[in-house]
């Protein structure tokens, strides 16, 4: 009896242990797999929302650039001073917008590269300001000529200078964009690889942990089986003998 009671025992416990380990396996295997899915997600969150917003940016700076090139040209043309004051109040609107924009984009957290892009277009933007508001003074002095010479002559090129190198900018963001999305995708195909093999691996061990524990269950049914057996025929071999000897002594 205490035989048998210990072999159902180590059957219970080693079922116990290999079932734990299973679901630590389980455990182990979701685990991975939120903590590589957040890293994919982090990476595509880092795509849409930074590089799409920086984009956004430097895409309004430049549309505000190019806005106020035309101002200039109907400032010299206008002789309206109503209009003038308007065209005037518009332009320093779309300037002070434009700074705004790129306050919003330093705020993203630029990289080295970008920071540097920014600042070449920076320097030579702070070129253009003084000749712009040269020739606005021409235009409220009367002087239309020299500020359409001004504007034709050194003022236009420079802007045409200052949004290549906002173009330049917007290159280089495409760029990133591009690549992060090429790491997420890459990261994406990893954790999916790494999945793979996870599941596959744990679910070998399952099957192997399966195995030893049938073969050991059926080891240990058998064994039970043939010590009942060996029971019963002792007992029978007992019986027959002490039935025997009754014989002999009647």
């Amino acid at each position: 009896m205490n035989f048998s009671r210990i072999k159902q025992s180590i059957i219970s416990n080693s079922i116990s242990i290999s079932f734990g380990v299973i679901i630590i396996m389980m455990l182990i295997q979701a685990i991975l797999s939120i903590w590589r899915f957040n890293e994919v997600k982090v990476e595509f969150e880092q795509v849409v929302d930074v590089y799409n917003v920086r984009m956004e940016l430097v895409q309004k700076m430049r549309v505000i650039s190019r806005e106020r090139a035309p101002i200039l040209f109907t400032m010299i043309n206008t002789e309206d001073a109503f209009e003038l004051d308007s065209l005037l109040m518009e332009f320093q609107q779309l300037g002070s917008r434009f700074l705004v924009a790129r306050k919003q984009l330093l705020e993203t957290n630029l990289s080295d590269k970008e920071t540097q892009l920014l600042e070449v277009h920076r320097e030579y933007a702070r070129s253009v300001v003084p000749d712009q508001r040269k020739v606005i003074r021409l235009i409220q002095e009367g002087r239309t000529v020299e500020a359409r010479k001004l504007l034709v002559d050194k003022v236009s090129p420079n802007q045409v200078e200052a949004l290549k190198h906002l173009d330049e900018i917007i290159a280089y963001e495409s760029e990133s964009s591009k690549q992060a999305m090429t790491n997420a995708r890459t990261l994406f195909e990893n954790t999916q690889r790494d999945l793979g093999l996870t599941t596959t691996f744990g679910s070998l061990i399952s099957i192997i942990i399966g195995i030893i524990v049938s073969i050991r269950f059926t080891y240990y049914v058998r064994t039970l089986k043939k010590n009942k057996e060996d029971l019963e025929d002792t007992v029978i071999e007992r019986t027959r003998e002490r039935a025997a000897g009754l014989e002999q002594k009647i």
